[in-house]
């Protein structure tokens, strides 16, 4: 269970967040992909967005932003950009908390559904979105932007290891 409060994130808050995805980006070092603390995944533009459209969330512990979960309106559906926790307070249902609260976020826009796009190897990437009701698939033509996301990932060195798209529907 969770021992964070999950709260709408400010603009205050964009200042917090790099700090808090580089360390939880430091797991990633385990499996050999010591590359993700080199590509910073969402900037205070992203931030901005998903801040715009609602669906920015900040766990805080102790009045301390602790996690966030951050994404935006593509292909007219809810995407999920980035979850990130702090490796001190991993395991404690802080991610699946974010990731409720942004799902009900998305679904109070009137988004069917949310797509991510995570490692398929990774315990804490896709096996854990799968735990959560989410399923791989391969984007397509209908899927215009999410495709130019999956291209952006490859230019800015995010798909160095095995990659795949998720989607959970409502």
């Amino acid at each position: 269970m969770s021992v964070a409060d999950i709260r709408a994130g400010t603009t205050a808050d964009f200042a917090l967040l790099p700090a808090i995805e580089d360390d939880a980006d430091r797991r990633f070092e385990l499996w050999g992909y010591g590359f993700c603390r080199d590509v910073d995944c969402l900037d205070s533009l992203a931030a901005a967005r998903g801040l715009a459209e609602g669906l920015l969330w900040l766990a805080v512990v102790d009045g301390k932003p602790v996690g966030f979960a951050c994404g935006w309106t593509v292909d007219g559906q809810g995407h999920l950009a980035e979850l990130s926790v702090l490796g001190a307070h991993g395991g404690r249902g802080i991610g699946r908390s974010l990731l409720q609260a942004f799902e009900h976020a998305a679904r109070a826009r009137g988004h069917r559904r949310v797509t991510l796009l995570t490692y398929i190897d990774v315990p804490w990437n896709a096996p854990w979105y799968r735990r959560q009701g989410y399923e791989a698939f391969v984007p397509d033509t209908r899927m215009p932007e999410l495709l130019a996301l999956c291209a952006d990932e490859q230019v800015r060195g995010i798909e160095q290891a095995p990659r795949t798209a998720m989607v959970k529907h409502f």
